[in-house]
């Protein structure tokens, strides 16, 4: 995965956790939060090891493609959820749900 793209994706793992916090009962964010922080944990630790030390172009890091797919998962299930209604983060204007990444999220999956 090119560097650009694993930043691009840790921003919208963020910005997916947002959203997903936001339409969470209390009792639940926990886990929300608690599963989001891992799947970005996963993605910084990998690209720690893997930047100094990877034969071939620095500028792509191999992960494990259930890690790649479960982002993916957790970015569109995000932007389903902001597209149809969901409740969005303080400030994330509303006529913007409709345009979150799906193209992005696409081709995590491929």
């Amino acid at each position: 995965m090119a560097l650009v793209l694993v930043g691009i994706t840790v921003a919208a793992l963020a910005e997916a956790m947002q959203v997903r916090a936001a339409n969470e009962t209390s009792d639940r964010l926990g886990d929300v939060v608690a599963t989001y922080g891992q799947t970005l944990s996963g993605f910084g630790q990998i690209t720690a090891a893997a930047a100094p030390g990877q034969a071939g172009d620095a500028a792509e890091i191999m992960f494990p493609p259930a890690l790649l797919r479960r982002a993916a998962r957790y970015i569109s299930n995000a932007a389903d959820l902001a597209a149809n209604g969901g409740k969005l983060p303080d400030g994330f204007p509303r006529q913007h749900a409709a345009s979150l990444p799906r193209p992005y999220v696409e081709t995590l999956t491929d």
